[in-house]
């Protein structure tokens, strides 16, 4: 079974397409992404805390449904994901990657905690991107701890149903 985490930024690219007609890159694939999951048996899809406030916060009921509908479970912050988190993000300040945020942090640090496999995220300036992505993987390895695969929805599909 895959476990993966999807960003927010995944469900509102889809539903930019669902919705809206959107035909950019990032709302194609992450419509043919999120609906290959609804109907897939392999594969199970989480939350964080954070996703999911992020979500509410939105106060959009279509996206609200949508994730309602496809999310097993929700991982939940803790002190080790917070220490984590924060280790992360003062790394990234230290190497002038300012567009990385708090709440990015919290996402991937409870995502390798709870051992989940694959991360997907639509943002390249984030958590998908490489200096970002050799930051959590060093870290992560310094605490033996396994880090997700980081990819867009593009390249999940093609890692998740080979």
């Amino acid at each position: 079974m895959k476990r993966l985490v999807l960003d927010t930024n995944v469900y509102g690219w889809h539903i930019a397409y669902a919705a809206r007609g959107s035909r950019q890159e990032e709302a194609v694939n992450s419509f043919a992404l999120v609906s290959k999951l609804q109907q897939a048996k392999d594969a199970e899809v989480f939350a964080t805390d954070t996703i999911e406030r992020e979500i509410k916060d939105a106060k959009f009921p279509t996206l609200s449904e949508l994730f309602h509908s496809l999310v097993k479970g929700v991982i939940k912050k803790t002190r080790q994901v917070e220490e984590l988190a924060n280790e992360y993000y003062q790394l990234c300040k230290n190497n002038r990657l300012h567009f990385v945020t708090v709440e990015d942090c919290e996402i991937i640090a409870a995502t390798a905690i709870a051992g989940v496999g694959f991360l997907v995220t639509e943002n390249r300036k984030t958590l998908n991107n490489p200096k970002v992505v050799e930051i959590i993987n060093k870290v992560n390895l310094s605490k033996k701890l396994k880090s997700p695969k980081i990819l867009n929805s593009k390249n999940a599909l093609g890692e998740i149903f080979v």
